[in-house]
C-alpha cells in the first residue's frame, strides 16, 4: 500500500477486482491486491479498518473502494476510474494533511509488515458479455469467480463465445445473473472473469445447480466449445469486507 498515487486504487476481478453496484455501461476499475501472510491477517485487518475509518473521518473526496477477502488469504481492493488521468491524482493528500504526515506514514508502514508482495492492475466491466436481466447482479456478500485465461490470439474468439453463452442464458430465461470483467494494463496475463454473486457459498452452489439443469445439454456444448480456447482456467471465492471498505456514498 506504499505507492499511494497508484496502488491504493482498488479487482478482478476481475475481479479483480469491483464495486458493489455494477454499472450498466462498461466501467474501468483499478485493482489492488495484498497477499497477506497467514500469521499477519488479524493485524492486517486491524490496520485496514483503521485506514477505512480514516477515509470516512476525513471524508476523502473523489475516492471510494470495496474490499473482498479471497479464500487464498489475499485482499482485493476495487476502485472505479473515470479515466487514466485519475492515476495522476494524489487522492489521499487531504487525509495526509489532516492526519499529519508522521501518523499517516506509520499507518502504512504497519500495512507493509503484513505481506511480502502486492500487485496492481486494471480490469473493465464489460456490459455486452455480462448477463444481468434486471440490470444488476444478485445481492450478497459472497462472490464466486471463474477466471478464463487466454492467449492474445484467442481473445476475440473467447469474447464471441461468451456472447453466445449470454444469449443461451437469455433464451432459457435464466435467473442466475453474472458479470464479466476483462483484464487490462498491469495484469500478468490476459483473462476474462465471470463473477456470480450470492448470499453465501451454499446459495451460490444451489443456484448454479438449478441453472445447469435449466440450460441442459446446450450449456455443456457451449462449454466444450469455450474450454479449448483457454490457456488455463481457475476458480476462487471471496467474501465482502464491509468494515474495511469505503464505499461510494448513495
Amino acid at each position: 500500500m506504499k505507492n499511494l498515487k497508484i496502488t491504493i486504487y482498488a479487482v478482478v476481478a476481475f475481479l479483480l477486482f469491483f464495486s458493489n453496484t455494477v454499472k450498466a455501461q462498461n466501467q474501468m476499475f483499478w485493482i489492488h491486491v495484498d497477499h497477506v501472510k497467514p500469521s499477519m491477517e488479524a493485524t492486517y485487518e486491524k490496520v485496514a479498518k483503521e485506514f477505512a475509518d480514516a477515509c470516512k473521518t476525513y471524508n476523502v473526496p473523489d475516492f471510494n473502494f470495496n474490499v473482498w477477502r479471497h479464500d487464498n488469504g489475499s485482499y482485493y481492493y476495487s476502485s472505479p476510474l473515470k479515466s487514466f488521468a485519475d492515476m495522476d491524482k494524489d487522492i489521499l493528500k487531504s487525509m495526509r494533511d489532516k492526519m499529519g504526515a508522521e501518523k499517516f506514514k506509520a499507518m502504512f508502514d504497519r500495512f507493509d509488515k503484513c505481506y511480502d508482495s502486492h500487485q496492481n492492475f486494471m480490469a473493465t466491466y464489460v456490459s455486452d458479455l455480462s448477463y444481468m436481466p434486471e440490470g444488476k447482479s444478485a445481492e450478497g456478500d459472497y462472490n464466486k469467480y471463474y477466471y478464463m485465461y487466454v492467449s492474445p490470439g484467442n481473445s476475440e474468439a473467447v469474447a464471441n463465445k461468451l456472447k453466445e453463452i449470454k444469449e443461451l442464458w437469455a433464451k432459457k430465461g435464466s435467473k442466475l445473473p453474472y458479470f464479466i470483467m476483462h483484464s487490462g494494463f498491469g495484469a500478468e496475463e490476459e483473462f476474462y472473469l465471470a463473477v456470480i454473486r450470492a448470499k453465501d457459498a451454499q446459495s451460490q452452489a444451489t443456484a448454479s445447480a438449478e441453472n445447469n439443469k435449466l440450460l441442459g445439454d446446450e450449456w455443456g456444448k457451449k462449454w466444450d466449445e469455450l474450454y479449448p480456447l483457454l490457456s488455463h482456467y481457475k476458480s476462487e471465492s471471496s467474501y465482502y469486507k464491509a468494515d474495511l471498505s469505503y464505499p461510494e456514498k448513495k
